[in-house]
Formats: structure tokens, sequence, C-alpha cells
């Protein structure tokens, strides 16, 4: 239930920046820590589990992990950029 709500808040971020207002900046950086810890502890148990590269699954899995972590980075630093247009 947990990962439901804080992936209906992350859509309800998306949503506010495409409607450009001001709880998405507020939300974002709220959300944005959770987002990291949950990124990094299924990529630390994956790793833990499988593997870097147990097979090519799991290096997939691995890798959109990271590019999941390295987009929301850049998601929240272009949100943090656009702070003055929001309403």
């Amino acid at each position: 239930v947990p990962l439901i709500v804080l992936s209906l808040a992350f859509i309800a971020t998306g949503l506010g920046v495409f409607f450009g207002r001001r709880f998405a900046l507020w939300l974002a950086l709220l959300l944005f820590p959770f987002g990291m810890v949950e990124v990094l502890a299924t990529l630390a148990y994956s790793v833990r589990v499988a593997g870097w590269y147990s097979n090519n699954v799991v290096a997939v899995f691995n890798a959109s992990l990271i590019l999941y972590a390295a987009g929301l980075a850049i998601s929240l630093l272009l949100v943090i950029d656009k702070r003055k247009e929001l309403k």
C-alpha cells in the first residue's frame, strides 16, 4: 500500500507540474527522498540477491533502476529551476 500511495503522489506531482501549480514544487521536494530510498533499497536488494549481471534480465533491471534514479534527480532539478514560473 505505501508504494501505491507514493506512486499516486508522484502522479499528482507530475500533473501539478504539467498544469504549472506551485504545490508541485513542494510535493517534488517532499517526495524526492522517498523515491530515492525506494530506488536504492530495490537496487541494493537486487544486487544482494542476484548480483549485478547474473543474466540479461537482472542487468536490464539494475540499469533501469539506475536510470530511474538519474531521471528522478534531473526531474527535481528541472522543477526547482521552474519554480518562479509556477502559480
